[in-house]
């Protein structure tokens, strides 16, 4: 009888074994942790064959980089992307149009302004099917149109003229009376000869008729063109020119240089020219402490104290870098305003009247002297002078740079 119970007793004790195995104690919550795990996922599941949907807040992005170059006068067309099917859409916005996905930047002229930073940007919006949005702004730059046009020098030598036969010559619009000049005149008698449809020539305007590569040698009486040889005009030294801001200018075409005489009754020859007066050159600021003078279409870079130099084989050869050059004298000479006499101020920022001579390139050989010298110009001088100055270690003199457009 115990045998019997014993056994009952084990076998009772192995079903209730198989039963807690099935679904009891903690064995059972794992179970529902399963459960709902499968309950969301079955959730997740069903929104897409029919369920109730998951909203999709996820905004799109756009692609593209967002800074660009485009030089002036041009169009720059971009095709916009995203990381999914986008619409893209953009506020009306000066110098951009957007056709579908393509943006298109229409660049403007350069911007000559100091203080321009030639930026424009425009706003372009993607929203995607489920209707978030995303933003980005692009920036593009103007940059300046590059010229690849050959260096042109302005010439400092031989001169065509044309003679016309009856004792007149033209040059650049001008024509000149060679067959009337007079010398020995004071600048009053200098005025009232040059009237009517005739005038006395501006100071520059006689310094165009001088062939400057006569000056580099030692063997020139005159620096006057060729074409001139044989007339009176051919051996005199000094002319009357148009007084400006109330100083009486004379050209000395033998040594080429402009001064200003403080005697009235200084006499000089004098020679009348027909054509009209000289326009003021335009000036307009680059940026970059770059200046174009819009007459000449030549570029110059501004002057400085610290542009202050000694004419030496270092400065001729490495102050000035491809394709810009140091000047010439007739180069020079095309920053004269003909109208006030002087270099506008905005080429020299820092001009120093105490020394506000510029440098050229072209030499002076004086037959007296073994002395080497350059022509300057004085360029804050009312009215401006002409002149040539030492080449020594220790001379300095203003220094700027050109280059052709």
């Amino acid at each position: 009888m115990i045998k019997n119970f014993v056994s009952i007793s084990l076998l009772a004790s192995f079903v209730l074994l198989g039963t807690g195995c099935g679904g009891g104690g903690s064995s059972d919550n794992n179970s529902t942790s399963s459960s709902s795990s499968s309950s969301s996922s079955s959730s997740s599941s069903s929104s897409s064959s029919g369920g109730t949907p998951v909203a999709d807040t996820t905004p799109p992005v756009i692609t593209n980089q967002t800074q660009y170059s485009v030089e002036e006068d041009t169009n720059k067309t971009i095709h916009l992307t995203a990381n999914e099917d986008v619409n893209f859409s953009m506020a009306s916005t000066p110098h951009f149009t957007l056709a579908n996905a393509d943006l298109t930047f229409a660049a403007p002229e350069y911007n000559a302004s100091a203080n321009a930073v030639n930026e424009y940007n425009a706003t372009v919006t993607a929203t995607d099917t489920a209707g978030n949005d995303a933003n980005k702004t692009f920036v593009f730059s103007v940059t300046k149109k590059v010229v690849n046009a050959p260096v042109t020098v302005v010439p400092t030598g031989n001169k065509t003229m044309t003679d016309n036969g009856d004792g007149t010559f033209t040059y650049r619009g001008l024509t000149w009376d060679v067959s009337d000049v007079q010398t020995g005149q004071d600048i009053t008698s200098a005025q009232n000869m040059c009237s009517g449809s005739k005038r006395l020539p501006y100071a520059n305007e006689i310094l165009d008729l001088l062939d400057y590569d006569r000056a580099s040698t030692s063997s020139h009486t005159t620096l006057l063109d060729d074409d001139f040889n044989g007339t009176e005009i051919y051996t005199i030294s000094e002319f009357w020119t148009m007084p400006q801001n109330g100083k009486n200018l004379f050209v000395n075409v033998k040594h080429g240089g402009v001064s200003y005489e403080n005697n009235d009754t200084a006499i000089h020859a004098v020679i009348c020219v027909e054509g009209s007066a000289p326009v003021s050159h335009t000036l307009s600021d680059e940026g970059n402490d770059i200046v174009l003078d819009t007459t000449t279409q030549l570029e110059w870079k501004k002057m400085y104290t610290s542009d202050r130099k000694v004419m030496d084989n270092n400065l001729l050869t490495s102050f000035c870098q491809d394709p810009w050059r140091l000047p010439n004298i007739n180069e020079l000479r095309t920053l004269i305003d003909p109208v006030t006499g002087k270099v506008d101020a905005q080429l020299m920022p820092e001009f120093d009247s105490r020394n506000d001579n510029i440098w050229s390139t072209t030499k002076f050989v004086d037959t007296n002297s073994s002395i080497e010298r350059n022509f300057i110009i004085k360029a804050t001088s009312v009215p401006f002078i002409v002149n040539v100055d030492e080449v020594s270690s220790s001379n300095k003199n203003y220094t700027t740079c050109v280059k052709e457009k």
